[in-house]
Formats: C-alpha cells, sequence, structure tokens
C-alpha cells in the first residue's frame, strides 16, 4: 500500500498548503514503506516480499 498525505496530490498544489502545518501526517509519510500488494501474487511472491524486507531491517 502507499500513502501519500492528501495535500501532496497534484489537485492541492494550487492551494499552496503548508506541510509544516501537518506534521504527524509528514512524519507518517516520512516513515512508511510501500510494499507489493496484488491479488495475482503467488505465495512465492508474497514470501520474497517478506525476505526482502528482512534484509532491510535486519541490517
Amino acid at each position: 500500500m502507499h500513502y501519500i498525505p492528501v495535500y501532496k496530490h497534484p489537485y492541492y498544489e494550487q492551494f499552496k498548503i503548508n506541510e509544516k502545518d501537518f506534521p504527524i501526517s509528514e512524519s507518517y509519510y516520512e516513515k512508511t514503506i510501500s510494499i507489493p500488494c496484488s491479488s495475482k501474487m503467488k505465495i512465492a511472491d508474497a514470501k520474497r516480499v517478506v525476505e526482502e524486507i528482512k534484509k532491510v531491517l535486519l541490517k
């Protein structure tokens, strides 16, 4: 899943929103990762995603 704060979407650029007004959203956005997620993924694909995440987190 991928999270992007609403005010970062192109439509909202016209409003010149200051991201400092949303520190929690910004903090969450900076700390999250996007992982592959699809109903067409096979179990082997999901296991590979998990293994790759483990490699990064256990460095």
